[in-house]
């Protein structure tokens, strides 16, 4: 389960290919990360609206079980209607965001690397709003709703 170019070659990131993603939290290996990437998930968590209330200790907390995951372009990370156990922290690469009521798809946002995605579901306890599809290889954070 090599990592692939996303991590540099550093870590034995695991690696998803297609498909749809929503990982068990508990499958994905515990791996500390690089004070670099703590500090990446700890900017985009702090910089999301629901979380503006955590203060540093807690923002550190969520870091430090934060797990990495690289995954293919095409790979679904949230399906609209599901129901949400993990948040994302989109490291690298692009996703692309979907409504798909009545059965059609519209793309209706893209998000850039260091946001945030499934945190509606997480914090209000709901299934997931809208389907998120890596645009390119992705770098994510996994952190579970536990967590919270």
């Amino acid at each position: 389960r090599a990592g692939g170019g996303l991590d540099g070659g550093k870590t034995s990131m695991p690696r998803a290919r297609g498909g749809f993603v929503e990982p068990s939290y508990d499958q994905l290996p515990e791996e500390a990360l690089s004070s670099e990437d703590r500090a990446l998930v700890i900017s985009a968590v702090e910089s999301n609206t629901y979380f503006t209330c955590l203060d540093s200790e807690q923002l550190e907390n969520i870091a430090s079980v934060a797990r990495p995951l690289a995954i293919d372009a095409g790979t679904y990370i949230t399906k609209q209607g599901t129901e949400g156990d993990n948040l994302y922290v989109l490291a690298d690469g692009r996703a692309d965001v979907f409504d798909e009521l009545k059965g059609r798809s519209k793309r209706i946002a893209s998000i850039p690397a260091g946001r945030v995605i499934g945190d509606g579901a997480v914090v209000f306890d709901r299934s997931r709003s809208a389907t998120v599809r890596a645009s390119t290889p992705c770098k994510l954070f996994v952190v579970s709703r536990d967590v919270f």
